[in-house]
């Protein structure tokens, strides 16, 4: 039984990308370049899912020299994957904290009853003057 195998232009369909850019990604060494039948790029199941963990990758924040280092590489100052995908979760860990202290900010917004809460709502102003604070330190 034969492996099915998709035209560049039905891979690209499926993951979401523009042809150019899986051409892109076998130029920069991401992808393997595809097979070629009757002079045409095919795709197998194996491309399918690198270029989908290509766009995973993408999602959560890493560049393209990062993603060749979680493919199988090394960059220039000697990180490997794992380096790259911690500093990847510490940042992602960071905004998450950043959202957070966001929505406390607006959520306290929302408790006050004046017509300005930067103004005259005391829970405002005890978030602002917090903030405040950090900037000094």
């Amino acid at each position: 039984m034969s492996e099915e195998l998709w035209s560049i232009g039905e891979v690209a369909r499926r993951i979401g990308v523009r042809p150019s850019a899986i051409r892109y990604y076998e130029e920069r060494g991401l992808l393997a370049p595809a097979r070629r039948v009757g002079g045409k790029r095919r795709y197998g199941i194996a491309e399918l899912r690198r270029l989908a963990f290509i766009r995973m990758l993408q999602s959560v924040g890493l560049r393209l020299d990062e993603i060749a280092v979680v493919l199988g590489g090394r960059d220039p100052r000697g990180r490997g994957w794992r380096d790259v995908v911690e500093e990847r979760v510490a940042a992602l860990e960071e905004r998450i904290a950043e959202a957070e202290r966001a929505k406390a900010f607006l959520s306290s917004a929302l408790r006050c009853r004046a017509d300005h809460p930067a103004v005259s709502c005391p829970y405002v102003r005890r978030i602002l003057d917090e903030r405040i604070a950090e900037l000094n330190d």
